[in-house]
């Protein structure tokens, strides 16, 4: 897969960022800054001419929309889209994406959709303008199609199948459910020695149980954390 070429991100647009599964190829380098932590390397949002940003062993690489490289072996790339948005959810990134998957029997809705950046906003918007919570998406870029669905591949993993001969991408979003709406609070409860078999998740390295409860906070495709 490729990161998109985009351009800056105007009035009324907001930056929305994509984990890219399996990337190959990023843009030309355009800086590198030192970071600790993904949650960190915020610096593509901002930038007019960052359409990415590659991390790798505390290093934050912002790319740009000209030349191609081939990505760095082990690294996170994150994509910018520009969507017709005034405001996104607080979030390290807001999508996840892999290409020619598929869940299957969890779809509410079908808009077409010329670009995968049509997806993202109507997906986002779902629960203002459709009333429901979309918790991943499928963007058929053939069929210049967008699927909405009430649920993600971390719900219903069995159901998540390959799809060889679709032109799709699959995203999960950050997005749903990312607030606790009035009268509603966040609360944890700390079980010991304790684990959850045959779930999917993502490893993140933090150095106290209050970081790792940040980023639950913030929604990344998870309502359960772990640390040890």
């Amino acid at each position: 897969s490729h990161i998109p070429d985009e351009k800056p991100c105007g009035p009324g647009f907001s930056p929305v960022l994509v984990l890219q599964n399996n990337a190959t190829t990023v843009g030309r380098r355009l800086r590198i800054i030192p970071e600790s932590s993904l949650r960190e390397c915020n610096h593509c949002a901002q930038r007019k001419n960052c359409i990415g940003v590659e991390f790798l062993n505390s290093k934050c690489m912002l790319y740009g929309k000209y030349g191609r490289r081939a990505a760095t072996f082990g690294s996170i790339v994150l994509s910018k889209y520009c969507v017709k948005k005034d405001k996104v959810c607080a979030s390290t990134f807001h999508f996840e994406a892999l290409e020619k998957k598929l869940l299957v029997g969890f779809d509410l809705k079908s808009v077409p959709a010329n670009k995968v950046q049509e997806c993202l906003v109507v997906c986002l918007n779902a629960p203002d303008k459709l009333g429901f919570e979309c918790e991943s998406l499928m963007f058929y870029q053939t069929k210049k199609k967008c699927v909405l669905n009430s649920e993600d591949r971390f719900d219903r993993p069995h159901l998540f199948v390959d799809g060889h001969d679709e032109d799709v991408i699959y995203m999960d979003t950050n997005c749903a459910g990312s607030e606790c709406r009035a009268p509603l609070t966040t609360k944890y409860i700390a079980e010991e020695r304790r684990v959850l078999n045959n779930v999917q998740g993502m490893a993140i390295k933090v150095d106290s149980l209050e970081k790792c409860q940040s980023f639950c906070d913030e929604s990344l495709s998870t309502s359960v954390c772990f640390f040890s």
